[in-house]
């Protein structure tokens, strides 16, 4: 008899065992059925790529589409507990309805899964669901403005172990079909176009069609631009390493020198790296934007491609600076540009492919390059593509050289990205002689290489900023160059240059934002701009002030008397100076407007610049010495 209740427990025990074994794997099924069908919508933003990618050690980025257990485990995630992220809040107004449709779709799915799901909105909510071995849903989507919390959840939920897959799309696609194992994207673009996939591309990425492009830069973005006025350049590669200027020293290079300067790339490590504090600094400066070199003629990619192996994630630092740069540049309010260069030597150099010249791009060319063994052009375009959907809101794109397929190619990728080089005039290193009313930028330096230099002839900050007024009132923008040390950080030079940039800015940075050219660009050596504004204009006036004129025994005169031909003031009109208290004496007659400006602004203690002998000995005067602006409102042009 015991023997035979032995043998009944022991079968119910199996019975039991099995009917639990049935049950977990029913239960893994649904959950497998849950992952394949989860969905992360991703208003392209840098932060969650980089919290999805490079904190939680995915690796390389999953492709978009449908998303099954197979290509999770390519890409290296715990199919066991997803994460899944929903952001609605970086672009609300386009991302509104899609995000609705999507929230929809994800509540549809956690409650044909609600017994393995329970949603988390913190890390230690993750702690106990994943304890209780159930998925952990983390939403992020309250009032669409929780970027901070989500991104610290995040980090909590890869200290709990936990892993996470995303899909990304453009944020003027539909999302439909929520309950479906496929999903189907399509619909329209922002100007109610139809957008049309195609077969070619890596990944969900879907282009305008062809004829339906526009081929010149989106008018508001241009007026953007243009209101901006003044950012910040950065040349910077394995080169730095040296003290040479970036790429051109493979021009007409001898084979032992092209393996060396390659080489370079062996023992690139910028340990003192800090994108945050670049920005800072940039912003301090009074830069509104940055252009930064993703690819130089070179070839070196200081971002993360899966089409070339020489880039900045296979040097000895291993990480994205690109990313980096995106992120922190956007956390200080900048907008953020791309430099690329279409000419690359390194195809050349690797496929044996003749070289008409280190900035001429090798568009004809059908030789297979790279991990991807991609034509030159679809190298490249792949490059367009990935730095135009994986690094957040690009406002632009600065093509150094011929570049009409990868300009056509981006703008069917984003229509509204802002193309400079490639689109509008750019000198280098010179400013054009006369006002234009259009989109023009200058691209100057501190010294006058590109890229870092040991020992630079520098430029003075009051020259920088001459330049930045000059080029103002011919209706232009100043891109001003700086070149990063090997480590990573700016050189003191050039620390030093921007801060005295930032000091101006900070008194007189009105005169050169948001304004146009004065129906003048000057009278002498008064430089004048104008506020965009209605019937009555408000000029600025940019001059040196005088040390010679007069003074007391006390100090010598620091200010300056002109006349301004050009100009008609009104019963309204006040004239001060920027940053200072007060106004400023005034009058008109039938030869102009007569201004007398004095500083009684004590901003730093300089020497005497003058050269006056009754005031040589005494060796200080108010300062800066550098260009002083002069609002004056309420005026209108004298038509001669």
């Amino acid at each position: 008899m015991k023997i035979r209740k032995c043998r009944v427990t022991l079968c119910c025990f199996v019975l039991g065992l099995l009917v639990m074994i049935m049950a977990c794997i029913s239960s893994k099924e649904r959950i497998e059925t849950f992952h394949r069908q989860a969905l992360v919508w991703d208003c392209h933003n840098d932060l969650s790529y980089r919290v999805l990618y490079e904190k939680l050690d995915i690796g390389q980025r999953l492709p978009a589409g449908h998303v099954d257990i197979p290509r999770l485990k390519e890409g290296g995630v715990d199919v066991q507990t997803v994460a899944l992220f929903i952001q609605n809040f970086l672009y609300p107004d386009q991302c509104a309805r899609q995000a609705r449709q999507l929230q929809a779709a994800m509540l549809k799915m956690i409650e044909q899964n609600s017994d393995q799901v329970e949603l988390a909105r913190t890390g230690s909510d993750i702690e106990r669901i994943v304890a209780a071995g159930k998925i952990a849903i983390p939403l992020a989507i309250e009032g669409g403005h929780a970027i901070e919390n989500s991104l610290e959840n995040l980090r909590e939920f890869h200290r709990q172990g936990v892993s996470s897959m995303t899909l990304t799309h453009n944020v003027t696609h539909d999302w439909a079909d929520s309950g479906a194992d496929e999903p189907r994207w399509g619909g329209l673009n922002e100007l109610g176009r139809e957008v049309v996939p195609e077969s070619n591309l890596e990944s969900s990425i879907q282009l305008l069609p062809e004829d339906q492009v526009r081929l010149s830069n989106d008018p508001k973005k241009t007026e953007i631009f243009r209101d901006a006025g003044l950012g910040l350049f950065i040349h910077w590669g394995p080169n730095s390493q040296v003290g040479s200027e970036i790429s051109w020293p493979l021009n007409n290079a001898s084979k032992e020198y092209i393996e060396k300067y390659y080489a370079l790339a062996e023992t690139f490590n910028p340990i003192k790296f800090d994108a945050a504090e670049w920005a800072r600094l940039a912003k301090l400066a009074g830069m509104e934007y940055v252009v930064f070199t993703t690819k130089h003629h070179d070839g070196f990619c200081m971002f993360d491609t899966k089409y070339s192996q020489f880039k900045i994630t296979n040097t000895p630092y291993a990480k994205d600076i690109v990313a980096q740069v995106a992120e922190a540049f956007r956390k200080e309010g900048l907008l953020v540009g791309f430099y690329y260069s279409p000419g690359d030597f390194r195809y050349h150099y690797e496929t044996g492919v003749p070289q008409q010249g280190l900035m001429t791009p090798a568009f004809e060319s059908e030789v297979s390059f790279g991990p991807e063994q991609k034509s030159f052009l679809a190298y490249e375009q792949g490059h367009v593509e990935e730095l135009l959907t994986r690094y957040g809101d690009i406002f632009m794109l600065w093509f150094d050289g011929k570049c009409e397929p990868l300009k056509k190619h981006a703008w069917r990728i984003r229509q509204d990205v802002f193309i400079g080089r490639g689109e509008i005039p750019t000198p280098e290193q010179r400013i054009p002689g006369k006002a234009a009313d259009h989109a023009w930028e200058s691209c100057m330096t501190t010294s006058w290489q590109w890229s870092y230099q040991p020992h630079p002839d520098l430029r003075t900050s009051k020259e920088v900023i001459l330049n930045l007024v000059k080029i103002r009132a011919r209706g232009g923008n100043m891109l001003l160059n700086v070149g990063p040390k090997p480590d990573g950080r700016i050189s003191d030079p050039d620390e030093a240059i921007l801060r005295d940039l930032g000091l101006w800015m900070m008194m007189y940075g009105e005169a050169v934002r948001e304004v146009r050219p004065w129906t003048v660009t000057n009278e002498s050596d008064v430089w004048l701009t104008q506020k965009k504004n209605g019937e009555y204009s408000t000029l600025y006036a940019v001059t040196d002030f005088s040390y010679d004129e007069e003074g007391t025994s006390r100090q010598p005169f620091s200010g300056r008397r002109f006349t301004l031909k050009s100009v008609k003031a009104t019963e309204q009109t006040e004239v001060s100076i920027l940053g200072q208290s007060g106004t400023c004496q005034w009058h008109q007659d039938e030869k102009g407007l007569h201004i007398t400006a004095f500083n009684q602004h004590t901003v730093q203690i300089i020497a005497y610049p003058g050269n006056n002998p009754e005031f040589k000995q005494r060796a200080w005067n108010w300062g800066p010495d550098w260009p002083v602006a002069i609002k004056i409102t309420k005026v209108k042009p004298i038509m001669r």
